[in-house]
């Protein structure tokens, strides 16, 4: 026989095959073209036949197999000297067997170059990841609706501070008596120079005001009432007070004579008796309700203004020489106030009784009650303070050891229950968990619906939860906080509840979310009514967060579900021919 030529070596045999298959194209006409077979030169000397030898087509990259195809088969070529109607051969894999009739390969082509071009649909794992990744960017930028909310309560707080001033100054403010005690002028005489009529200098004995002696009380006891009530301002409300104090007291004037008495006097110094008072200190003497007369020994005695000592502001009365005008001390005062209400421990023991309508209080001060009581219908709270409990002397001279008398003041603040503003900034802080927590329920929800929901359903769900605290606290300041926060939190939940069971599609999943953002709510209310445990609360908030989303996703396949969060690297087609 004669020879032929052998494929060349670039040939792809996957490529051979469609070629020997029929995969030729058609004219634009519709009808078949047949490609004429290629031979190569016959080698020098060999003899020359009319067989025909197909040659494998050039390719540059390896071609799939082509698929069956129910397309019929064209009339099969038939060699020279063959019966037509012979039937087409099965294709030879290794070139050994006749030719077989050719189909369209330009079809062919053009059908994978539209497939190459065609939209792909994205799979059910990568619309996931995707939303998961909108849904952690959203979460992060419906923070900064948070902030503001807590600047917004940041503001509204001092404008009530601002508030709470105004009313206070018009009813006192905060009140501290100081005292109270008794005030012993002192008097000195000394040589003071000063110029003759010849100009030469001479001197002369003068008499002038020295530090007065003062003297604490042996024995103090005072019986405090405090009637509270509200005063409104705008939409701001703050506590004041209507004090009716009575005090008994009496001193020891024994502790100031022989040597203890030189202890305290300079040289030239006297101490006038008889001009002995006593006085009280008060921070804002305005305050003072009615006529104050004290009762002592020798009789009533009415009140001045003015304290006798110093700079501190109060009231006196004159009583005469202590040493021959003893006995118990007693008179009452009235005093209104607001916000604080202080006393100070001037006796040597100083027992205190106080009570009132008011039960949001707080005992502040450098003494705690040794007792108290609270309740719906006020507080009653026990001091008693030795004196070696603030170590201050029973008499002195100058305003030293009175500042020190003023420091150890006790006494109770009056509150106005939770502190709205404190409160909300403390739940804004809680917000942003509250956020997660709801859209990581959701987004578990929705896994099995057939309508994916849209990322701005999602941000409008947390736009609802940040417009939350902005409702309650704009209703707190109006009718309360616990009414104020029942009706935001219910309206928010029937709103969350209707819009994922209609609007995206939960259906009956949406009560499980109602019943969470019921619990979430209420923990949201537990901080901000109190400050106690607060970090505690929040911290088992996200311990149950997350053990109820370990338990929602036991189940699901993350590596489809995450599937487009991280592109796969990009590889390099084989372009590479294959050896025949």
């Amino acid at each position: 026989g004669s020879q032929v030529d052998k494929p060349r070596a670039g040939a792809s045999r996957s490529g051979l095959i469609d070629f020997v298959s029929g995969n030729i194209d058609d004219d634009e006409d519709g009808a078949a073209r047949m490609e004429e077979p290629q031979m190569d030169a016959p080698q020098t000397g060999a003899p020359q036949t009319d067989t025909p030898i197909l040659e494998a087509p050039q390719t540059r990259e390896p071609v799939a197999e082509a698929p069956q195809s129910d397309t019929p088969e064209t009339e099969p070529l038939t060699a020279p000297g063959e019966t037509p109607d012979v039937a087409a051969p099965t294709v030879d894999h290794g070139m050994g067997g006749a030719g077989v009739a050719p189909t369209s390969r330009r079809r062919r082509g053009r059908r994978r170059a539209k497939d190459r071009h065609e939209p792909v649909a994205p799979k059910s794992g990568e619309n996931r990841a995707g939303r998961l990744w909108g849904l952690i960017m959203l979460a992060v930028s419906l923070a900064l609706p948070l902030i503001l909310i807590d600047k917004i309560a940041h503001d509204r707080a001092g404008n009530r501070a601002e508030i709470v001033q105004q009313v206070g100054a018009t009813w006192g403010g905060a009140q501290t008596l100081t005292g109270p005690f008794l005030v012993i002028p002192v008097e000195v005489t000394r040589s003071a120079p000063y110029l003759l009529g010849d100009g030469t200098q001479g001197s002369r004995l003068e008499t002038v005001a020295a530090d007065p002696l003062v003297l604490l009380p042996k024995t103090l006891q005072i019986d405090s009432d405090l009637n509270t009530e509200l005063r409104r301002r705008s939409v701001f409300e703050t506590p004041v007070y209507h004090g009716r104090h009575s005090i008994l007291l009496n001193f020891d004037t024994s502790r100031m004579s022989g040597a203890r008495l030189d202890e305290l006097l300079g040289d030239g110094e006297a101490v006038l008796w008889d001009q002995a008072q006593l006085g009280v200190g008060i921070t804002e003497p305005r305050a003072l309700k009615g006529a104050l007369t004290l009762n002592g020994p020798n009789g009533p005695v009415g009140f001045e203004s003015g304290s006798g000592f110093g700079d501190l502001t109060g009231i006196h009365a004159r009583t005469g020489d202590p040493r021959t005008n003893t006995g118990d001390w007693r008179f009452d005062i009235e005093l209104d106030g607001s916000q604080q209400f202080l006393l100070t421990p001037a006796g040597r023991v100083t027992e205190v009784r106080m009570h009132s309508n008011w039960a949001y209080t707080n005992f502040s001060g450098a003494f705690q009650p040794t007792l108290s009581q609270t309740g719906e219908t006020g507080f009653v709270a026990e001091w008693s303070v030795p004196q070696m409990a603030h170590a201050l002397p029973q008499a002195f001279r100058g305003t030293n050891a009175l500042n020190g008398l003023q420091a150890a003041g006790f006494g109770v603040d009056l509150l106005q229950g939770a502190d709205l503003y404190h409160g909300t900034q403390r739940a804004a802080k809680f917000g942003f968990l509250l956020l997660v927590l709801t859209f990581g329920a959701i987004f578990l929800m929705e896994k099995t619906s057939e309508r994916p929901p849209h990322l701005m359903q999602y941000a409008l769900i947390g736009v609802a939860q940040c417009a939350f605290f902005a409702l309650f606290l704009s209703l707190a300041e109006l009718i309360g906080m616990g009414p104020a926060y029942a009706l935001a939190a219910v309206a928010t939940v029937i709103l969350l509840t209707g819009y994922t069971a209609f609007g995206m599609g939960l259906g009956q999943r949406s009560a499980w979310l109602a019943a969470a953002l019921g619990l979430l709510y209420g923990v949201m209310y537990l901080v901000l009514s109190t400050e106690e445990n607060v970090l505690l609360m929040g911290a088992v908030l996200a311990f149950l967060g997350i053990a109820v989303t370990m338990w929602g996703t036991r189940n699901e396949d993350w590596g489809t579900a995450l599937r487009g969060l991280w592109p796969e690297p990009a590889t390099e087609p084989d372009t590479k021919p294959t050896e025949s």
